[in-house]
Formats: structure tokens, C-alpha cells, sequence
């Protein structure tokens, strides 16, 4: 490749282990792609699935990955399944699954254990987004480079666009953009800008209105098929503007942190969470969707964009020792889940923990 790729700094599996399990597969397996639902993962899902072509592709965020879902896989006969920027925080979908499938598991949050076994290649760099890793590594088997772009565009709208600087300048200067260590300017400028903005609505309103495939199709190697999910978009935003006008006036300071509570229409928690976030970036920000529950849990984002408080550990301290609550993520952008049951103790939690 002319713009030569900058190497992930793996703290979690290597090379040679992942060209074993590509090595591994066979015209008789049947693989499962599984991938997160945002820009990210549909970005590294599209290169995995360009390079294997998945027999079932299925669209998750990180509460699916259970035990219930390893035994459904089971029984539908899959031997391979590949995740992609999807953490991996029930031991119990890998002990399952490795009794009959080989797993290829790719991210690039925090690590709450390594995953790597006989059975399981577990590769994590920390500070490049999956979709840049899943580039990389699957471009040791297949030439993606028409896909250079698009790979970039997701590296911005996740924030991990430092360290692959000098990649992501050539990949700019190669299509006429303006490159920034900024990721705010990178997400609201030029043209690849107004892709991010695109995709990250049409993506939001796939998540309610469960046709993921369509936006996953519409990813390909033009720019231009992008466009055609602007119509979905512009309905997100109209109801991100209102939200975040309501924030300026109703948000609460706890314990020197902003606390918010909402309604939402589109899963819309994690964009409200930056861009409020962004208005005062060394404040930290809980985010609470109050009808935004999901199999009885809460979900709540955390964001402090300047790094001063440590929003991973935050989501862990928290939750801890809250059955069935967990949470995680990076030092700027987190998230947690906990059983609505809790949400006063962890109200009184927020009240109590000094900045981390």
C-alpha cells in the first residue's frame, strides 16, 4: 500500500496468532460476525466481512454477549465466530462458545481479562479504534485499501485518531481534507466531516427501528452511498438539538460532576453524552436515560473530555458489587448498567465518590 499503515500497539494477542485462526478456516465452517452498533463496529465489521465473508452477521451491543446467545449460536451450528469492538465481560459466552466454535475476538476497550486460550484469539490495542485494528489486520489477507477512507472517518468519530496520526494525514490529504488533531473540528468540517455526522444519525435510527442491515449494506466503498441515509439522520438530530437545549437549562452539579436525566426517542445516550460533554470539557458528565431500560437494567454514559477524572473507573466504582451491573470503557467516555432497583445507591455513590 502507498500509504503505509501505522502498527497497533497490541497489549492482547499478536499477529501470528490471528493469521493461525485465519489459517484455521475452512469451506466447511460456519462463521458468526458479530459487531457493535456504532460507527466503529459497523466500520470493522465491514472489513472482517470483506475479507471472510460471515454466514450470519449479527448486530449487538455488549449486555448481548451471554451465555443464552453462545448456546443459540450453538444450536445453528456455527464452528467460528469473530467479534468485533465488542468488550467482553461475561466469562460464561466464552467458556460456552469454546465447546464448539474457535472465537476471534478484536477491540479496543479497557481489558477486564485476557481472553487468549487455545480456543480464543483476544487481540486489544489500546488507543486505536476497532475499526482501524480490524483494517490492519485483515489487510494482511485482502487488499482494503479502497476502504482507507472510510476506516479514517471512524477513527475521528471514535476519538482514537492520535496515535495512527501520520496514516490518517495521508488518508485526508489523499481525498482534498483538512486533517486536525481535533476531533471535535474533524467532525464538523469538510465533507468527510458531514459523512461522520451522516452516519453516526443513520446509525442511531437503525438501532430503533431494527434495520441495521440496510445501513450495513449501504457501507461499502463509495462515498456516495452514504448520502442516501442523510433522510435518516436529519430525524436524529432534530430531536438531539432539543435535548441539548433542555440540558443547558435542567442539568444538576453533584459533588462537582454534571448529572442529567432524559427521554429519548433514538438511542441517542452516548451522541448526548459527547456533545453536552463538549461544553465544558473538563467537567465530568453522568448521563441517565430514564426510559431507556433494557431486560430491567439502567443505563447511564459518563464523559470528561479532558481526561481529568477517569471516566473507566468511575463506570467500575460506581457499580461495584451491584449484581447484575457492570460497566467500563475508556478514561474520557464510559458507560454502566445496574438493575433500576439501584439507582438511589448509585445517586448516593455519585454523591459520595471524590473525583477519580
Amino acid at each position: 500500500m502507498e500509504n503505509e499503515l501505522v502498527t497497533p500497539e497490541f497489549i492482547a494477542g499478536n499477529i501470528k496468532k490471528f493469521s493461525k485462526f485465519i489459517a484455521g478456516l475452512d469451506e466447511n465452517d460456519k462463521v458468526a460476525l458479530i459487531i457493535d452498533e456504532d460507527p466503529d463496529g459497523l466500520t470493522a465489521g465491514k472489513m472482517a466481512d470483506e475479507a471472510i465473508n460471515a454466514d450470519k452477521i449479527i448486530f449487538l451491543d455488549h449486555i448481548g454477549l451471554n451465555k443464552e446467545l453462545a448456546e443459540k449460536l450453538r444450536d445453528e451450528g456455527i464452528t467460528k465466530i469473530i467479534t468485533v469492538d465488542l468488550s467482553i465481560n461475561d466469562e460464561e459466552f466464552i467458556k460456552t462458545t469454546e465447546e464448539y466454535a474457535e472465537n476471534l475476538l478484536i477491540d479496543h476497550h479497557q481489558m477486564s481479562n485476557d481472553w487468549n486460550s487455545e480456543r480464543t484469539t483476544y487481540i486489544n490495542a489500546q488507543g486505536f479504534c476497532t475499526a482501524y485494528i480490524s483494517y490492519y489486520l485483515f489487510s494482511i489477507i485482502k487488499d482494503l485499501e479502497e476502504y482507507d477512507w472510510l476506516v479514517a472517518i471512524a477513527s475521528a468519530a471514535d476519538y482514537q485518531h492520535l496515535k495512527n496520526e501520520l496514516w490518517m494525514r495521508k488518508v485526508y490529504e489523499k481525498y482534498g481534507e483538512e486533517y486536525s488533531t481535533d476531533a471535535n473540528k474533524l467532525s464538523k468540517t469538510g465533507k468527510f466531516g458531514e459523512i461522520i455526522r451522516t452516519l453516526v444519525g443513520a446509525i442511531i435510527y437503525a438501532r430503533k427501528e431494527r434495520n441495521l442491515p440496510e445501513i450495513f449494506k449501504n457501507i461499502n466503498k463509495k462515498q456516495e452511498t452514504i448520502n442516501k441515509l442523510k433522510i435518516y439522520a436529519d430525524k436524529v438530530q432534530e430531536e438531539v438539538d432539543g435535548i441539548i437545549r433542555n440540558f443547558e437549562k435542567e442539568k444538576e452539579e453533584i459533588n462537582g460532576r454534571y448529572y442529567y436525566e432524559t427521554k429519548i426517542h433514538y438511542p441517542i445516550k452516548s451522541l448526548i453524552s459527547t456533545i453536552a460533554s463538549e461544553k465544558e470539557r473538563e467537567k465530568t458528565l453522568i448521563l441517565r436515560v430514564k426510559n431507556n431500560e433494557d431486560k430491567g437494567l439502567t443505563k447511564i454514559s459518563l464523559r470528561n473530555q479532558e481526561g481529568r477524572e477517569d471516566m473507566n473507573l468511575l463506570a467500575k466504582k460506581l457499580t461495584q458489587g451491584i449484581p447484575r451491573a457492570g460497566g467500563g470503557g475508556h478514561k474520557k467516555a464510559s458507560g454502566a448498567y445496574y438493575p433500576e432497583e439501584y439507582h438511589e445507591e448509585i445517586l448516593k455513590r455519585i454523591k459520595e465518590l471524590e473525583s477519580l
